[in-house]
């Protein structure tokens, strides 16, 4: 093993031994959770994308037969990554994986371009081409300029996609909140806000690079400096290892709510037999639920908690809320307790974060959320609005 002389082959050591290690502890605790077995599969994909980095790092004499064939199974990789990504992301958020055949296809496209250049770089390009050393013009056979050409369009191709994929994660982590305010009342304890941060880091290092390469064919400077470049991959890998390894396998039960979600969905309220009157019924008892028996109190009240209080299916409670009364279950109960904390706030002997675990809400930040939302001001604001009303008054 030769010495690592720079910073940036030395992170590039660190991510992935980093990945190794992950994909280690994730296949151990694949028993636990489907969703760690994809996350194997995306350690595995990252670290067989920095395959040919590392080799170049550690291998002293490396043959251009050996290297083409470690880029070409780099760049293979390298497209399985971002799929990857978003299937992970789906699977820990409770959504469907691959929604048909044609988006299975289409994620499999780019990584099937790369893979069938590999597979003609092997085969039809000279070893020392494959790897950067371009032939004469005069002697370069056109097939060879063909595959050359393609393979140095890959990494546009690349950071393109991560691009695109990036923006599919946010997409499905947006999709995830909403669909938690149909099944819980305080989403906190559900959301996984680190995978909005790994979108954004995921991000960033496709549009770094992605710019430092245009830049780059385009006036000859150079591109992202190879320490930025492996200490962005070696943040997307810290940030998997810690938070991905972390995620509770509790999200399993989620995913099976969010199952029993689908079901209640809009587009099937159509076949529902559910009639204005018994719609009319079910909102008195929601209504009693709340008024009479104080519920939304219970910080952790979910759907289904508040179907079996009333003795409803989830999927007519549901149906009632939004197709009825035209309000989704996370703004409902929040509604309520907005309404019983005003009492409080205007009578101003309790602190705010008090005032708001009373009313059920588990954190400070989510009342203000609630109450501003509301009533369009924050609780001090209506403490001042009510005081001087009653001061005109007097």
């Amino acid at each position: 093993m030769q010495t690592i002389g720079t910073w940036g082959a030395a992170i590039e050591i660190a991510g992935f031994s980093i990945c190794c290690f992950a994909l280690i502890l994730s296949v151990t605790q694949w028993r636990l959770m489907a969703a760690y077995g994809l996350l194997a599969c995306l350690f595995l994909t990252l670290m067989l994308s920095d395959l040919f980095d590392v080799a170049s790092i550690v291998v002293r004499d490396m043959g251009p037969g050996t290297a083409a064939q470690l880029l070409v199974v780099s760049y293979i990789s390298a497209f399985f990554v971002s799929p990857a990504l978003l299937i992970y992301v789906r699977s820990v958020t409770g959504q469907s994986l691959v929604r048909g055949r044609g988006e299975a296809l289409a994620h499999l496209a780019l990584p099937g371009v790369a893979a069938l250049s590999g597979a003609a770089l092997v085969l039809l390009v000279p070893p020392a081409t494959a790897v950067g050393v371009p032939p004469p013009v005069d002697e370069a056979p056109g097939i060879v300029i063909l595959f050359v050409g393609l393979i140095e369009a890959l990494p546009f191709a690349f950071y393109l996609q991560c691009m695109i994929y990036a923006a599919l994660v946010m997409r499905a982590q947006m999709r995830h909140r909403e669909r938690l305010k149909d099944l819980f009342a305080s989403t906190e304890p559900h959301e996984i806000r680190w995978i909005t941060g790994m979108a954004i880091l995921f991000g960033s290092f496709a549009i770094l690079n992605l710019l430092s390469l245009v830049n780059a064919r385009l006036d000859g400077a150079l591109g992202l400096p190879g320490a930025v470049d492996s200490a962005l991959e070696l943040m997307i890998v810290l940030t998997l290892g810690l938070w991905g390894l972390r995620q509770s396998p509790g999200l399993a039960e989620l995913a099976a709510d969010a199952d029993a979600h689908d079901e209640i969905t809009h587009v099937k309220y159509e076949k529902s037999a559910l009639d204005p009157e018994r719609a009319d019924r079910i909102a008195r008892k929601l209504h009693v639920a709340m008024d009479r028996d104080q519920l939304f109190r219970d910080a952790n009240l979910s759907l289904m908690g508040l179907s079996q209080h009333v003795g409803v299916t989830t999927n007519y409670v549901s149906q009632t809320l939004n197709a009825h009364l035209g309000i989704s279950f996370f703004d409902f109960v929040n509604g309520w307790r907005v309404e019983a904390s005003k009492p409080m706030i205007v009578q101003g002997d309790q602190p705010i974060t008090l005032i708001a675990y009373e009313a059920g809400f588990n954190s400070r930040s989510s009342f203000y959320t609630a109450f501003k939302k509301n009533t369009g001001m924050t609780p001090s604001q209506y403490h001042d609005d009510a005081q001087g009303y009653v001061a005109d008054i007097g």
